[in-house]
């Protein structure tokens, strides 16, 4: 019955030898072990360890609950966009090859996404199809100029106003390897002033109901965010330290915030900790 249907994996889940079907889903920096089949209409809870296949199959030992008809519409979402994306991306390798991997446009031309935009860096559009090192798509406006960000961002770095746009970063301090960026269709990112992101970060876009303005997803001045950390849809204080392994999802940090290492913030409210 779950084939053909889309699963979903969230961000930094940690999946090692293990097999999820159709119609599952993953939740946010979950982890799954070797040899563990993860069921059809099944849902791993973020953060969770799971480690045996009982853990997996019975909802009783806390670890992994039913998909619902919300999960569903999400993974049809998501798989909408990408399906978007191979034509936008196979449209702009055509016309122009070297835009793909670097620095340069996103796409445009989708139904989220209709403007084919080019980052700026102090003010300057600009591609730099040369650089292998990261990649900066789309509506980004960065306060840095172009010369400086060589010795702040590391390899491997993804920053893509390819489906959510307009992204504001101030001057940053430092983005270390392997940081994504991204945002679910029609949100926007602001990073503030001398942030910090360490290794494996994802900071992403979402719809944040709880406050104004909706679309937007912040993160102040003077902010650390350490490694393999996960922000969805919320808005961080100046001078707030989100710690390792932790998940912050539709929060509103007040400045000098410290989220300790691991900790599962859902709504503003610590629910739990990372398993691993």
């Amino acid at each position: 019955a779950s084939k053909g249907k889309a699963a979903f994996i969230g961000f930094n889940a940690y999946i090692d030898g293990a097999m999820i079907e159709g119609d599952a889903f993953v939740g946010h920096l979950a982890r799954i072990a070797p040899g563990i089949i993860v069921h059809a209409g099944t849902k791993v809870l973020p953060g969770r360890f799971v480690r045996t296949q009982e853990e997996a199959d019975n909802v009783a030992l806390g670890k992994v609950t039913q998909v619902t008809e919300a999960d569903r519409a999400f993974m049809d979402a998501v798989l909408f966009v990408n399906i978007s994306f191979a034509g936008g991306y196979t449209d702009l390798f055509h016309s122009s090859p070297a835009q793909v991997p670097v620095v340069g446009r996103d796409p445009g031309q989708s139904e989220f996404n209709h403007d084919t935009d080019l980052p700026t860096f102090n003010g300057k559009g600009e591609a730099h199809l040369e650089n292998e090192r990261f990649r900066i798509i789309g509506g980004v406006r960065m306060d840095d100029p172009w010369e400086a960000l060589g010795a702040k961002i590391g390899r491997n770095v993804s920053i893509r106003a390819d489906e959510g746009e307009q992204f504001r970063f101030g001057v940053l301090t430092r983005l270390q390897d392997r940081v994504t960026f991204h945002a679910l269709e029609h949100t926007e990112l602001e990073v503030g002033q001398r942030s910090s992101i360490g290794f494996h970060v994802v900071v992403h876009g979402g719809p944040d109901d709880a406050s104004e303005p909706h679309a937007i997803t912040r993160i102040g001045d003077d902010v650390t965010v350490k490694d393999w950390a996960v922000v969805f849809r919320s808005k961080i204080g100046n001078g707030s330290t989100i710690g390792v392994r932790a998940y912050v999802d539709g929060s509103h940090l007040a400045p000098g915030t410290v989220v300790p290492d691991r900790a599962i913030m859902i709504n503003d409210k610590i629910v739990g900790y990372v398993e691993w």
